[in-house]
C-alpha cells in the first residue's frame, strides 16, 4: 500500500497546483489581469498530466519483477561444452527478431539432466533480464498442465490480482501475458513440455523475451529453431557430479567412483542418488558393491530416495498398449542393438501380426517416449535400415515389467517366456541360413517361420551378406543363443554359426561356455568344419587373452592337415599369443612361418597383418627396427570383410606413431581401429586401455585423467564380464599409474593389490608380471621407499631382460637409477642412466633420451657440488 501512495505522490502535486492556479485565478485575490489566462492554461495542463499518470499508473504500477527460478544447484557440475553451445544461440538470436523470443531447446531421454542444465543456464542469463524470469513445470506424462493453469500464475506473478486472472479465458490470458510481457525483458523457462503446441501457448511475442524449453521429445521442427539433444555426461563431468554429491573422503575410494560412473550409465539421476547414500548412509565402496548386481540395481537406487525409472515409467503409462507390449517384449532380445522387425516374431508369439511398416512405427513410438535411443555415430550409417537400443536401467526396467506381464492379468499373460523365446529363436535361425546360404551350395536346413515373422528379404537380405562381420557383432546375442537353439534340431547350421562367431565379443561370453559348445559341434563335424571351428575357439582364446588355451587349440589343430589359409590365421594367432606373454623369439617364428604360408595364398588382408605383427615383434627385440613403418593401412580388400584384420593393423601402425612421438597420427591410427570393430567389447576394451597405455608411455596431451580412468574403468569392467583375467590387471594397473600421477598414493596401492591378486591365481608372462613390478616401483619411490623400490626395478628389469624387451627395460632404468640416487649411490645410478641412454638413442625415442640426459646433468652437478664441498 505504502508503495502505491508512494507512485501517485507525483499526481496529487500535479493536481493540487493545477487547483490552486485555478483557484486564484477564479477568487480573483491579487492576480494581474494578464496572469490570468496562464494560470487557467496551467491548471488545465497540470490536471491533465495527473490524470493520465494516474491512468498510467493503474494500467504498469501494478506489473512486478517476478523471480521464479528454481534454487541453483551449488554442487551443478560439468556441461562446459553444452552451455558455451547455448549461449551462442544466445547470441545468435538477439537482435534478429523484435516479434519473437530468443528460444533455447533441450531435448533428451529420462535422467539426462535437462531440468538442471536449463536451471543452471537461466540463473547464468538472469542479470540479461532485469524486468523478470518466469518457471513453470509443464507437467507429468500422464498429467501435462493446461496452458490456462500457467498463464494464470504467470500473470498473478506479473501483478495482475488473482481474482481477475481466475475469471479471464484462455484467449483473455494469452493477450494479458502479451501485453504484459510487451517491451520488457522477461526470461521464461518451461520445464518438461508435452509437445510444441503446450509450449506455443505460453510464448511472449517479445523479442526482448527469451524462452528455455525442455522435452524429452525433439520439438525443435515444430518451434522452428535448433534444438540441443542432451546427452548424458561424458566420463569426467559424471565423476565430478558423483563426487560433488558423495564427498568421499578416501582416497581409495577413486576407482570405485569410475566404476559406480558406469554403472549408473552417467546418468545425473542416478549418480546424484549413488552420491547421496554414500554420503550420509554407506560409503561410496559399500554402493559399487550394491550396484554391481544387475538384478538389484533399480531397487537399490530407488532405496536411495531417487526412483531413476520414474520417467521412464511415466512416458510408458501414456502410450497405447501394443507399444506397451514391444517394450516389455524388447528385453528378451539380448543384443546391444536391435533393427525394428524383431518384433514381428515376439508379438507373433502372443498371437498378433504386425508388418515391418507397423514394427518400425511402434518403435520411433517407444524412441520419440525416450525409452529407445537411436543407434548414432559414424557406423549407424552402415546399414541402411535404423537400430535402436535401450539405456541399460530401461532394460532393467523392461525385465522387470516383462516378468509381471507374463503373469495371469497382465499384459503378456497370452503366452509364456520360452515361447517368445522359442518364436524369436527360429526366426532368427531362419534368417541367419538365408545370409550363409549367400545362393552357393545346397541350403543349410533351417526351421520354416510364418512369413509374418520375417521382413521383406529385398528389404535386408543382400546389406547383410554384403557386411556379414559387422552383422556378426550386431547380432552376437541373438546369434549365438540360435546357435545353441539349433544344436540338436538344425545341427549343421548350429556349426556354421559357431564358425563364423568365433572371437567375436558383441557380448560378454566366457571362453568355458563357447568351448563348451565348439566341442559338442566338433564330435558330429565333418573334417573341413573340424578345422573351422578349432579355428574358431583360437580367436575366441585371444579374444579374452587366455593364451595358455590358445597355444594348446593350436596344437590340436595341427594334427591334421590344413588349408593354407587356416594355417597361416591359426599361425597369426599363435604369434600374437606368444608375444602377449613374453616369448617374442618363439612369436617372430610363428609369424615368418605364417608369412610363408599366407603367400600361396590370395589373402591380401591376411598378409599385411601377419606383417605387421611381425614387425612390431622385431621392434621390441631390435632397437634398430624400434621405428620401422608397418605395412599400408587401408580399406579392407573386401569391403565389410575381414574387418578384425584391419583393427589389427591400424592398431599396430598406432604403436608405431607413439614410438615416433606422432600422437596425432597415433590417435587417428587407433580411432580408424575403433571403426572396424564397432560393438565388439573385446576389442573396444583393448583400444580403451591401448589410448591410455600409449599416452602415459610416450606422453602428450590426452582426455582428463577423470576420463581416462572412466574409461579404464568400463573396460575392467568389460574384461571381467568376458573372464579376461589380463585384461583386468593391465586395467587395474593403468588405474594405479592414473591415481599415482594425481597424488592418489592409497588409491593406487590398493589397485596395484588387487592386480597382484589377479595375477596369482595363473602365469600370464613376464610381461604383465613385469609391469605389476614396475609400478609397485614407482610406488615406492612417490612413497619415499627407495630400497622397496629399487628391489622392484631390479626384478622389473630381470622379467624384461629376459623376455628381450629392450625399451621397458631402458624405462625401468630410469627409474632404479632414480632409486640407488635416494639410497646414496650416485654412481651405480649413472651407470643405469648410461644404459639406458644407449638404447634410447640406439631406438631413436628422443622424448626418453631427452629426460635420462636431464638425469645425468642433475648427477654431474650434485657430484660437482660433492667435490667442491670435499
Amino acid at each position: 500500500m505504502i508503495g502505491r501512495i508512494r507512485h501517485l505522490k507525483p499526481a496529487v502535486a500535479c493536481l493540487l497546483a493545477g487547483a490552486t492556479a485555478g483557484a486564484a485565478a477564479a477568487l480573483d485575490v491579487g492576480v494581474p489581469e494578464h496572469w490570468k489566462m496562464p494560470l487557467w492554461a496551467a491548471c488545465v495542463v497540470f490536471a491533465a498530466a495527473g490524470m493520465a499518470f494516474t491512468l498510467t499508473w493503474q494500467r504498469w504500477g501494478r506489473i512486478r519483477r517476478p523471480a521464479m527460478l528454481p534454487q541453483r544447484l551449488m554442487k551443478f557440475r560439468g556441461r562446459a561444452e553444452e552451455l558455451d553451445w547455448l549461449h551462442q544461440r544466445h547470441r545468435e538470436q538477439s537482435g534478429v527478431s523484435q516479434g519473437n523470443p530468443k528460444m533455447l531447446l533441450i531435448h533428451g531421454g529420462p535422467g539426462v539432466g535437462k531440468s538442471e542444465l536449463a536451471n543452471e543456464l537461466a540463473h547464468q542469463l538472469r542479470d540479461q533480464y532485469p524486468d523478470g524470469q518466469l518457471y513453470s513445470n509443464l507437467g507429468r506424462a500422464a498429467d501435462p498442465r493446461e496452458p490456462q493453469v500457467i498463464l494464470k500464475t504467470f500473470v498473478v506473478k506479473l501483478g495482475e490480482s488473482e481474482e481477475k486472472a481466475a475469471q479471464l479465458t484462455l484467449k483473455a490470458l494469452q493477450d494479458l501475458f502479451l501485453a504484459m510481457t510487451a517491451r520488457r525483458r522477461i526470461l521464461i523457462v518451461l520445464d518438461a513440455a508435452r509437445d510444441a503446441d503446450q509450449v506455443k501457448a505460453l510464448l511472449p511475442n517479445s523479442g526482448q523475451c527469451a524462452v528455455v524449453v525442455t522435452s524429452r521429445s525433439n520439438l525443435g521442427p515444430q518451434l522452428a529453431h535448433r534444438p540441443l539433444h542432451l546427452m548424458p555426461p561424458t566420463a569426467a563431468d559424471a565423476i565430478e557430479i558423483l563426487r560433488a554429491y558423495a564427498e568421499p573422503d578416501n582416497p581409495e575410494d577413486a576407482g570405485c567412483a569410475a566404476e559406480v560412473v558406469e554403472l549408473c550409465e552417467r546418468l545425473p539421476r542416478a549418480l546424484r542418488a549413488s552420491g547421496d547414500a554414500a554420503r550420509t548412509d554407506i560409503g561410496l565402496r559399500r554402493v559399487c558393491e550394491q550396484l554391481r548386481r544387475p538384478e538389484d540395481r533399480l531397487e537399490r537406487l530407488k532405496n536411495y530416495h531417487r526412483d531413476v525409472t520414474e520417467g521412464y515409467s511415466m512416458e510408458l503409462s501414456r502410450l497405447d498398449e501394443p507399444v506397451q507390449q514391444a517394450f516389455m517384449l524388447l528385453s528378451m532380445v539380448k543384443t546391444t542393438t536391435f533393427v525394428p522387425w524383431v518384433l514381428q516374431p515376439l508379438f507373433g508369439a502372443i498371437g498378433r501380426e504386425v508388418t515391418t511398416d507397423e514394427a518400425g512405427n511402434i518403435i520411433a513410438a517407444l524412441s520419440v517416449a525416450g525409452l529407445l535411443l537411436p543407434v548414432e555415430g559414424p557406423d549407424s550409417a552402415r546399414y541402411r535400415f535404423p537400430r535402436y537400443r535401450f539405456s541399460p536401467l530401461a532394460r532393467l526396467l523392461a525385465d522387470q515389467l516383462r516378468l509381471a506381464a507374463i503373469r495371469p492379468g497382465g499384459l503378456l499373460a497370452t503366452t509364456t517366456q520360452d515361447d517368445v523365446r522359442d518364436c524369436f529363436l527360429r526366426t532368427v535361425l531362419a534368417m541367419s541360413c538365408e545370409v550363409m546360404d549367400g545362393g552357393q551350395g545346397p541350403p543349410v536346413p533351417r526351421p520354416e517361420v510364418p512369413p509374418a515373422w520375417v521382413p521383406r528379404r529385398d528389404a535386408w537380405l543382400e546389406i547383410v551378406r554384403d557386411d556379414q562381420e559387422h552383422w556378426r557383432r550386431a547380432e552376437h546375442e541373438n546369434l549365438l543363443s540360435a546357435a545353441v537353439f539349433a544344436r540338436t534340431r538344425y545341427p549343421e547350421a548350429s556349426r556354421q554359426l559357431l564358425i563364423r562367431l568365433g572371437g567375436v565379443m558383441g557380448i560378454p561370453v566366457n571362453l568355458d561356455d563357447f568351448a563348451g559348445h565348439v566341442e559338442q559341434a566338433v564330435a558330429a563335424a565333418l573334417p573341413d568344419e573340424t578345422l573351422e571351428l578349432r579355428l574358431a575357439l583360437m580367436h575366441h582364446a585371444v579374444a579374452v587373452e587366455d593364451h595358455i588355451r590358445m597355444l594348446a587349440e593350436h596344437e590340436a589343430l595341427t594334427k591334421q592337415p590344413a588349408p593354407p589359409r587356416i594355417s597361416a590365421e591359426a599361425l597369426l594367432l599363435k604369434g600374437r599369443s606368444l608375444q602377449e606373454i613374453g616369448r617374442y623369439n618363439e612369436a617372430g617364428e610363428a609369424l615368418r612361418d605364417a608369412l610363408r604360408a599366407v603367400q600361396s595364398t590370395s589373402a591380401m588382408m591376411l598378409e599385411r597383418a601377419v606383417r605387421a605383427t611381425l614387425t612390431e615383434n622385431d621392434a621390441t627385440l631390435d632397437p634398430e627396427s624400434w621405428r620401422d613403418d608397418g605395412p599400408t593401412e587401408g580399406e579392407p580388400v573386401r569391403k565389410g570383410h575381414d574387418t578384425y584384420l584391419s583393427a589389427l593393423i591400424s592398431l599396430l601402425n598406432g604403436r608405431i606413431a607413439a614410438r615416433r612421438n606422432d600422437l596425432t597420427g597415433m590417435t587417428q591410427s587407433l580411432e580408424r581401429a575403433g571403426r572396424f570393430v564397432v560393438g565388439d567389447l573385446a576389442w573396444e576394451a583393448r583400444l580403451a586401455c591401448e589410448r591410455v597405455r600409449l599416452r602415459l608411455d610416450h606422453g602428450g596431451e590426452g582426455p582428463s585423467p577423470e576420463s581416462a580412468m572412466a574409461d579404464v574403468c568400463q573396460a575392467r569392467l568389460a574384461f571381467e564380464a568376458m573372464g579376461n583375467v589380463p585384461g583386468q590387471a593391465r586395467a587395474r594397473l593403468l588405474l594405479a599409474r592414473l591415481l599415482m600421477e594425481r597424488g592418489n598414493l592409497p588409491g593406487s596401492a590398493q589397485e596395484i593389490d588387487r592386480a597382484r591378486s589377479l595375477l596369482r591365481t595363473r602365469d600370464e608372462g613376464l610381461p604383465l608380471s613385469a609391469a605389476l613390478q614396475r609400478a609397485a616401483a614407482d610406488l615406492s619411490m612417490r612413497m619415499s621407499r627407495p630400497d622397496e623400490a629399487r628391489r622392484g626395478y631390479e626384478l622389473a628389469l630381470l622379467q624384461y631382460t629376459t623376455a628381450g624387451d629392450f625399451w621397458y627395460g631402458a624405462c625401468v632404468r630410469v627409474g632404479l637409477a632414480e632409486a640407488e640416487r635416494a639410497l646414496g649411490q650416485p654412481a651405480t645410478g649413472e651407470a643405469h642412466l648410461w644404459q639406458a641412454a644407449a638404447l634410447f638413442s640406439a631406438c631413436g625415442d628422443r622424448q626418453w633420451l631427452r629426460q635420462t640426459r636431464e638425469r645425468l646433468c642433475v648427477l654431474g652437478a650434485e657430484e660437482e657440488d660433492r667435490r667442491t664441498q670435499r
